[in-house]
């Protein structure tokens, strides 16, 4: 087990002892000496019957840690009261004053203590925090009696303090945010990842379990820790066919093919020797060439071309038979 002594460093919220010695300054700085002066500073009850209580503001603790076994407040007083001074010590905690009267004590200067095993108004054990916000402080009651001299001793069982130092891999936040730090031995700290947009978290470093999150990391060791985040695949768009079809005789370009979604595809038709191009089926525009084609989806295309009519040719009508008829060499011939 370890001591921290903390010693009054300004006035606290009570503050009605009608006498110090000597005069001027504050009631605090006659009663935080390391040691005792007793009556070259002091502060008192006079000319009253009534109890004055005095708390003072303790600093900040600056070594202790781990587990606190009691609070020890002490007074060094003098009663020359006799059978009619009481005098007690006191804590303020939780905006509440608890005391502990020590009866009738000496003439001479004595230092009494009373101790806190555990903090009067939670019933739990003191906290760091309990007490970085204490007051102490002492009682007096009835004229002649006085005090040189308010400490407090906090008995702590030490524990081992360890450091997690937590980096990021990629993008991505870790919470709790800024818990990198010095952490008492057997802290359990529970972090979490959340990966950047177009990022993933993919695992841990350093932690007790790291291909889980949200993890947690026990302060047994100093604990470096990394969140890895790795950056997401783009998802490629999808990509559909162009068949192309043709009836007659000719080519088209291109002659089909796979393209990305929203590709839009410019189609030629070219026509073979005696051949024309009549039209497309499935197009954008299945009037024109060239033309386009949209690409979202599987697409099916046909390109029309019809033959061209012989030169000279005239459409006759036989027995309701549809004829061309053309004439070479001065001979008059029909095609059905």
């Amino acid at each position: 087990m370890d001591i921290e002594t903390l010693r009054p460093v300004a006035n606290g919220t009570f503050q009605e002892h009608n006498y110090q010695y000597p005069a001027e300054g504050e009631h605090y700085d006659k009663i935080n000496e390391v040691t005792p002066d007793d009556s070259a500073r002091y502060i008192g009850a006079r000319h009253t019957y009534s109890a004055l209580t005095d708390t003072f503001v303790i600093p900040p603790h600056q070594q202790g840690n781990g587990l606190i076994n009691s609070v020890t407040v002490y007074g060094r007083f003098r009663n020359a009261a006799l059978q009619n001074g009481r005098q007690s010590v006191v804590v303020y905690t939780h905006g509440t004053l608890f005391s502990y009267n020590f009866g009738v004590l000496p003439s001479a200067w004595t230092t009494q203590g009373y101790s806190w095993d555990i903090n009067p108004y939670t019933g739990e054990p003191w906290t760091w925090e309990e007490i970085d916000n204490l007051e102490i402080g002492i009682i007096d009651r009835y004229h002649g009696t006085y005090c040189s001299q308010v400490y407090v001793e906090v008995d702590y069982t030490p524990v081992s303090i360890y450091h997690l130092d937590l980096t990021i891999n990629g993008e991505g936040l870790v919470l709790p945010e800024d818990v990198s730090g010095d952490y008492p031995e057997g802290t359990v700290i529970e972090l979490g990842a959340y990966p950047a947009s177009g990022w993933r978290f993919h695992s841990w470093e350093g932690t007790d379990n790291d291909l889980v999150n949200p993890t947690t990391v026990t302060m047994d060791r100093d604990r470096p820790v990394i969140a890895h985040f790795t950056q997401e695949e783009p998802v490629p768009p999808p990509r559909y066919t162009l068949t192309i079809t043709i009836a007659g005789d000719g080519t088209v370009d291109p002659a089909g093919g796979e393209f990305e979604e929203g590709t839009v595809v410019e189609l030629t038709a070219y026509p073979a020797p005696g051949w024309l191009f009549h039209s497309w089926g499935g197009t954008d525009n299945d009037a024109v060439n060239p033309t386009t084609v949209t690409m979202d989806r599987d697409r099916y295309i046909v390109c029309n071309f019809t033959k061209e009519a012989p030169v000279g040719c005239l459409p006759v009508v036989a027995g309701g038979i549809l004829l061309v008829a053309g004439i070479i060499a001065g001979i008059i011939i029909a095609f059905a």
